[in-house]
């Protein structure tokens, strides 16, 4: 059915948004990841990205990144150069198209992603502390060969090994294997992720305990071709570090051999590990998620804590043994972007935390599928990773608030930053532990940037927990002075009467309780200081809504006798965890039974002896560029929607020798699960296959429109 009336209607609503003429604010800085020397890439404070490429007799010059080609323009030197719109923060693939060819820019370092090396930017992220360079001991990141007879092979890892392992030659340590994204290898946690930055950082604070880390390349022989498995053009983290299942090869069995068999054993063999089910771990991204899925829930006898970034989540179904699974898993951690698709993750990680497992998910604000997400995924996960590990020599035996020779906790005030799933220190010095203790409910995050009235630690305030029915935690019994932390940051709240609910602290009612009434205005502190006694081991408090939902940010419970400078006990792991962020609905493992071949969801497709091909094989160089033949063009456009209330973007072809007083078909082509509307270009090149069919009389001239299909 031809629709050209409304394909004509859409164009006309869709202002193109791929350039502005804007001026850009011109206070470029040479990208961080420059070679030495070398002034281009730059990022401005708007993050945008402007290149520069000495390129003289070239007649065409463009940026790539984002999944957007900028055009650049020539000087009379012969160089060329031009801006992005702003890109979100954190690392990026970029190219350079020249004369049509695909080149790195030979003013940055080179990164492996996409199945190549090619360049990469970073914009600056608010929060880049937690990976930045610091005044602390750092550990080693090493390279290492290993044989393995599976592949008759000898294959590369990176090992991570933390600061003290060569000073403390007796000390053993749990082991995390971290895995890579599709497209991408055993350099991508070292390198674009920041992995030893991070655990330096968390280890000097005292929010981890110190632990070798294994990167390895998912991509071993057999398992899709020779040493990589193919992948379309901007793979997880292609270009502008967005993407997916770069390399198509969800049969993972053949690293599984390699990881359990030969990479495991040598680790366990040639560096002091803990080899055992109860110190080892193993997480990934994206494609590494959902091959940490897969391998960890077939030996659950070798692996004991599990992360998955990105790449979907484990529900209640996949369970077959619950028993076995509690007993044997200490948390099953999943996390994604803010702008990444998921409901499907908060309902399994509720389901699995209802059915008493350690249960934890995590979004990172304002990012979709790319490096700062799984930066911020694993500084979140490392510090739940091996707790029962007694902390020594370090900053973390005082964080933690525990005796290294037992373990036992010390009596300490107790303190717990609701919303927040990593320990967050103030001012004082004091340590907070991560979220944890409430009883359904949510959670949300506020702008870094907002101000906070009437405290000297703004941060206690921007995150709460809303709308649970309960908190408690076990403390020692004794008398304690309870203080409750709470700040009316809510938009939707513009005066008092507004938000009004009523809590129960150790049998003591408040009733009727404001906080806009009681921090006489919105952004503004206020503590609410109880004196309680726990006498049955349990610190307990009940909340009741009345209008809009009960909401806290913070908690403190100070023994009597305590002084309040000392850090926070840990609480008991029977404490229970909330999360409330959303996962990919249709994620591996999220329920329903799923099945197919696309992103682990079942494994393989395996053709019967009697299935027939539908159609035949394509011609070689059907997805190729043709220089002889005319060609279209793809527009990114934006349009206002009201059913979600904000804007919308859509990739848009427009056929060979496009004319506005022409109407044309148009075809809706939807991306898969966890795409956006950039995922055809990135992987399928729609325009070329469409201009080439169209210059060989095999298809009609169409607009194709390719939208974001995660609507919320």
């Amino acid at each position: 059915m031809k629709i050209a009336v409304l394909g004509v209607a859409l164009l006309a609503g869709f202002p193109a948004i791929a350039q502005t003429n804007q001026a850009p604010v011109e206070d470029f800085k040479p990208s961080s990841l420059n070679q030495s020397g070398k002034q281009y890439p730059q990022v401005n404070s708007e993050r945008r990205v402007r290149a520069r490429v000495v390129a003289p007799q070239a007649q065409s010059v463009m940026l790539d990144i984002g999944a957007v080609r900028y055009p650049l323009s020539k000087g009379e030197d012969g160089a060329w150069i031009g801006d992005s719109q702003p890109q979100d923060e954190g690392f990026h693939y970029y190219q350079i198209w020249v004369d049509g060819a695909q080149v790195p820019d030979p003013g940055s370092l080179y990164f492996y992603g996409a199945s190549r090396w090619g360049s990469g930017v970073e914009v600056p992220a608010q929060d880049q502390d937690f990976y930045a360079v610091k005044d602390v001991p750092h550990g080693e990141l090493r390279q290492a060969l290993y044989n393995s007879k599976s592949t008759n092979a000898s294959l590369r890892c990176f090992v991570y090994t933390p600061p003290d392992y060569e000073k403390n030659q007796s000390r053993r340590y749990p082991v995390l294997y971290l895995q890579h994204g599709g497209g991408e290898d055993e350099t991508g946690w070292g390198s674009q992720g920041h992995a030893g930055l991070i655990m330096d950082n968390l280890i000097a604070a005292g929010k981890a305990t110190p632990f070798i880390i294994v990167m390895a390349n998912s991509y071993v022989p057999g398992a899709a071709g020779p040493g990589r498995g193919p992948a379309p053009a901007g793979g997880p983290g292609g270009p502008g570090g967005r993407g997916g299942r770069g390399g198509f090869n969800f049969d993972f069995s053949a690293f599984q051999r390699v990881l359990v068999d030969e990479l495991i054993p040598f680790i366990d063999a040639n560096y002091r590990t803990l080899a055992d089910q109860p110190h080892r771990a193993m997480a990934g991204l994206s494609m590494g998620g959902m091959q940490t899925r897969t391998i960890t829930m077939a030996n659950l006898d070798k692996f004991s804590h599990i992360g998955i970034f990105s790449g979907g989540s484990i529900a209640l179904t996949n369970i077959t043994d619950m028993e076995a699974f509690k007993e044997k898993v200490k948390v099953v951690f999943v996390s994604y972007g803010s702008r990444e698709n998921g409901a499907a993750g908060k309902a399994n990680a509720e389901a699995l935390k209802e059915a008493g497992i350690k249960s934890v998910f995590y979004e990172s604000p304002n990012t979709a599928h790319e490096w700062l997400t799984w930066r911020r995924s694993l500084h979140a996960f490392a510090p739940l990773l091996f707790q029962d590990q007694a902390v020594s020599a370090t900053s973390a035996e005082k964080a933690a608030g525990t005796s290294a020779a037992t373990g036992a906790p010390a009596a300490k005030t107790f303190r717990i930053k609701a919303g927040q799933f990593t320990p967050f220190t103030d001012s004082s010095g004091n340590v907070w532990l991560a979220e944890q203790g409430f009883q359904e409910g949510s959670t949300t995050e506020r702008d870094p940037g907002t101000a906070i009235a009437g405290t000297k630690d703004p941060g206690l305030f921007l995150s709460e927990h809303f709308s649970m029915d309960s908190f408690s935690c076990k403390l020692p019994n004794g008398k304690y002075l309870a203080k409750l932390y709470f700040a009316e940051t809510f938009e939707g709240v513009a005066g008092p009467g507004q938000r009004v609910f009523s809590f129960n602290v150790q049998g003591q009612e408040f009733k009727d309780f404001d906080i806009w009434v009681k921090a006489g205005g919105p952004n503004r502190a206020y503590i609410e200081t109880v004196p309680v006694e726990v006498t049955n081991g349990e610190f307990r408090i009940v909340f009741t809504s009345q209008i809009e939902n009960p909401q806290i940010n913070a908690i403190e419970i100070i023994p009597q006798a305590a002084e309040e400078t000392h850090a926070a006990t840990p609480v008991p792991a029977a404490a229970a965890q909330t999360q409330a962020e959303p996962a990919n609905p249709e994620a591996i493992g999220a329920g329903g039974g799923r099945r197919g071949g696309r992103g682990g969801f079942g494994g393989p497709i395996v053709l019967g002896p009697d299935d027939k091909p539908a159609f035949p094989p394509a011609p070689a160089g059907f997805d190729r560029v043709r220089e002889e033949i005319a060609h279209g063009k793809l527009e990114m456009a934006e349009y206002d929607s009201k059913t979600v209330g904000n804007k919308r973007k859509a990739l848009v072809y427009l056929p060979p020798g496009y004319s506005a007083e022409t109407k044309y078909p148009v075809l809706y082509l939807l991306h898969g699960i966890g795409g956006d509307e950039t995922e055809w270009k990135r992987y399928c090149v729609p325009d070329i296959i469409l201009d080439n069919l169209i210059a060989d009389g095999k298809a009609v001239p169409m607009i194709i429109v390719m939208p974001n299909g995660r609507a919320r």
